[in-house]
């Protein structure tokens, strides 16, 4: 029995994980899926909280439409990054291209990062309290 390989099929399928174009084709269409993915749920976001926006008969909570549709699209958005991040570590760890060295570097700037905002979350906190009033 002979096997029916087509190889440019099978590189496809693997994302090109063998050759050295695999991993820039990978990043490009996560990002390209992520930001259709972003636009997608931007307008799904943008049409709910206006149909909710109509339904409202409390003129403040009609206000309040523009900084929910805002905060939405921020938490989406991090999401998403998140997620992509998650992603291109994965694949960078499947390629043996994650190594100490940059696990450590990664681990310092993910410290950096949470030291930094930290006032950032305190405001958002702030914010989730003073818009959930009335």
């Amino acid at each position: 029995m002979e096997d029916h390989r087509w190889p440019p099929l099978d590189w496809l399928l693997s994302l090109g994980n063998e050759a050295l174009i695999g991993l820039p084709l990978l990043l490009l269409f996560l990002l390209i899926v992520t930001f259709v993915e972003l636009r997608v749920c931007n307008l799904l976001v943008d049409n709910s909280t206006n149909r909710w926006a109509k339904e409202q008969t409390n003129p403040r909570l009609q206000q309040r439409a523009p900084t929910i549709t805002n905060a939405i699209k921020g938490w989406l958005r991090a999401l998403f990054f998140v997620v992509l991040g998650v992603v291109l570590i994965y694949q960078f760890n499947q390629l043996r291209s994650c190594t100490r060295t940059v696990a450590i570097i990664a681990g310092f700037l993910s410290c950096a990062v949470s030291l930094a905002s930290q006032s950032l979350l305190k405001d958002l906190i702030t914010g989730l309290f003073i818009s959930s009033e009335d």
